[in-house]
């Protein structure tokens, strides 16, 4: 998102050893050197702070224990196929 080049890179961030890191791990096959990219340019984006994050999305929810297969997920996107009810004894 905040490549130099992104059309989604509004503060328009503009660092090249950042740019490299992001575009050497996106080639990386083993994860350990890929996180540790990622985790470089993560550094540099956060110390030079073009953005300041202001909101976090959060959820809300009840769910009755009878509830059975339904889990959290990372998008917040719930696949009912697996959902079904089990009445407690």
């Amino acid at each position: 998102m905040f490549v130099s080049d992104s059309p989604q890179n509004n503060p328009q961030f503009n660092n090249q050893d950042y740019d490299n890191y992001i575009a050497t791990a996106l080639k990386t096959v083993n994860e350990e050197k890929r996180h540790e990219l990622y985790k470089k340019a993560e550094t540099i984006l956060l110390d030079e702070a073009p953005i300041i994050p202001i909101y976090t999305y959060s959820e809300a929810y009840l769910l009755h224990t009878d509830v059975k297969g339904w889990y959290p997920t990372t998008m917040d996107l719930h696949p009912l196929k697996e959902v079904y009810l089990e009445r407690s004894k």
